[in-house]
């Protein structure tokens, strides 16, 4: 009788720290998945960023203003 009930004591622990590893697993499981998530996040947010500094310097040509102006002053001397 003694046996019987120690190795069922056993079987016992044994599944309670079978749980407790199976949901240690799935809370790494899960941090790591919120991880990426936050990593993924970040890196739009950047891609986000730079595609707005590329829209801005699209926006602002100032080689372009230049050049015209630049031409503008050609014709005028042209005209004298």
């Amino acid at each position: 009788m003694r046996r019987r009930r120690e190795e069922e004591q056993e079987q016992e622990e044994e599944k309670h720290q079978e749980q407790e590893r199976e949901e240690e697993e799935r809370e790494e499981g899960e941090e790591a998945q919120e991880q990426e998530e936050q990593e993924q996040k970040e890196e739009e947010e950047e891609e986000e960023k730079e595609d707005e500094q590329q829209q801005q310097q699209q926006q602002r040509p100032h080689h372009n203003k230049q050049s015209s102006s630049e031409n503008n002053i050609r014709e005028n001397l042209s005209f004298c």
